[in-house]
């Protein structure tokens, strides 16, 4: 799950037929070579000027998506976590340099005892991600918040609070537990309460893996030859760092709320929940949506989903890619732009697997595995996360396809020197592949990146007996 705050410059444009006419080509040519599966919505001044949707919110029901399909906004969802700690803040209940351990007992120890609400809003806790391995392979255990909550609190500070910064959903899973105890109420009914009911947004879910709800998407992932599958897009359930379930039309309201009532928030709070607590120190709410050069990017990717929030308030419009195919808002977000600034769009890349598979099929087994780095620089990805290519390379070895799937796991390592699981996913490859001796030298790697790592050992134990 992520989410992106950034400061995008975009001309002034007046919404016309030739843009929507140029929207509605590249989206069916995006959902024609299987890139885009959503729906995208586009406001102008507040109202709707462009909406479509593609594909299908569930495959094996004939369940096409719209705009009342309900789909994950992953990470969005921490805008929502953050909207009701800016209320409580509002109404004198907390403030934001407030200690978490003044709220939270789990918290008292000593290692967390400099941790304040604002670090855990602004990334600077030095906590990281509580969603891991172990934790998915026991993600049957986890029934509540309280729960996601014990868990972190086994956590260690990767810096001194303050000192640094790292993007965490633990964080935002505290704010939640903070939340819980100001009001007095669980966070959903909270959440509810100040922002779905108030703002009368009626098709939202947020629960576990085991509710039933209507027209909830399915999330879908491909693997290196286009073929969809489904994926189990609820590892945890709904929480307040992400997982909430919405639709375009209801985030509608939340869009409207933010910028011409003060049924969430008054101006001056607003300002800090755009400005991620105002590190530019604007002037006012008034002159930052005034501000030509100003607009907010918020994304949120979770397994089989993608979402984009984007708002440019002095040109006044606002956009929804919502999307139940992996990656796929992120991948068509730049041509929308283009379109917008009046420019040809260029057609999104495909995802790395497939793109790597269709190479595999052009220049053959020897071409790609020699010269695997060249291949992948050729395709222009950003290659800022260890998990790009370590889900390529898990797409190649469950087809079967080993030694090319090796290839791709030693050069995520080569990337990504620091990072034990690239190992491990380069020493699981050559266990699968009959290499003992090479599985157990890049397990050895991994473990002494990562000593405490359960799986690691079991590896080891196993293969020396």
């Amino acid at each position: 799950m992520k989410i992106l705050l950034l400061i995008l410059l975009f001309p002034l444009i007046t919404f016309a037929a030739d843009i929507n006419k140029n929207l509605e080509k590249y989206l069916d040519e995006c959902y024609k070579e299987k890139l885009f599966s959503g729906t995208v919505l586009i406001l102008k001044d507040f109202k709707p000027v462009f909406e479509k949707s593609y594909g299908y919110s569930n495959v094996n029901s004939g369940e096409l998506n719209s705009s009342d399909t309900k789909y994950n906004i992953a990470s969005i969802g921490k805008t929502f976590t953050l909207t009701l700690i800016l209320k409580l803040y509002e109404e004198g209940k907390l403030k934001l340099d407030d200690k978490l351990s003044d709220y939270l007992d789990l918290f008292k120890q000593d290692k967390f005892k400099d941790i304040t609400i604002r670090h855990l809003i602004t990334h600077t806790s030095g906590l990281g991600d509580f969603i891991n391995r172990d934790l998915i392979e026991n993600k049957s255990k986890i029934k509540s918040l309280d729960d996601i909550i014990e868990i972190i609190s086994h956590e260690e500070l990767e810096f001194k609070p303050g000192t640094g910064k790292k993007y965490s959903n633990s964080g935002y899973c505290l704010l939640g537990g903070i939340i819980e105890k100001v009001t007095g109420k669980k966070y959903k009914d909270y959440l509810t309460e100040i922002i779905f009911d108030n703002l009368k947004m009626e098709n939202y879910f947020y629960g576990f893996p085991d509710e039933k709800i209507n027209l909830k998407a399915t999330g879908y992932m491909q693997d290196i030859k286009g073929n969809l599958r489904p994926v189990d897009n609820m590892l945890i359930g709904s929480n307040p760092a992400g997982g909430v379930y919405v639709t375009v039309n209801d985030m509608i309201k939340f869009n409207y709320s933010l910028f011409n009532d003060n049924k969430l928030l008054k101006d001056e709070n607003k300002l800090l929940l755009l400005t991620e607590l105002n590190e530019g120190k604007d002037k006012s709410f008034a002159e930052l949506i005034k501000n030509p050069n100003f607009s907010t990017f918020l994304a949120g990717g979770s397994p089989g989903f993608n979402a984009l929030y984007f708002i440019s308030p002095a040109e006044g419009y606002t956009g929804f890619i919502f999307t139940n195919l992996d990656n796929a808002a992120e991948r068509i977000e730049k041509g929308i732009v283009q379109i917008l600034r009046g420019k040809e769009p260029d057609l999104p890349v495909k995802p790395i697997g497939r793109y790597l598979y269709d190479k595999l099929n052009e220049r053959g087994k020897d071409y790609f595995v020699s010269n695997i780095k060249n291949i992948v620089n050729e395709g222009n990805f950003n290659l800022d996360w260890d998990g790009l290519l370590n889900n390529a390379g898990y797409q190649f070895l469950n087809n079967g396809l080993n030694e090319e799937a090796i290839a791709i796991f030693k050069l995520n390592v080569e990337y990504f020197p620091g990072v034990a699981n690239c190992y491990d996913s380069l020493a699981e490859a050559y266990l699968i592949s009959g290499n003992k001796s090479e599985a157990k030298k890049y397990y050895e790697m991994a473990l002494n990146l990562d000593p405490d790592n359960k799986n690691i050992k079991k590896a080891i134990e196993s293969l020396n007996q």
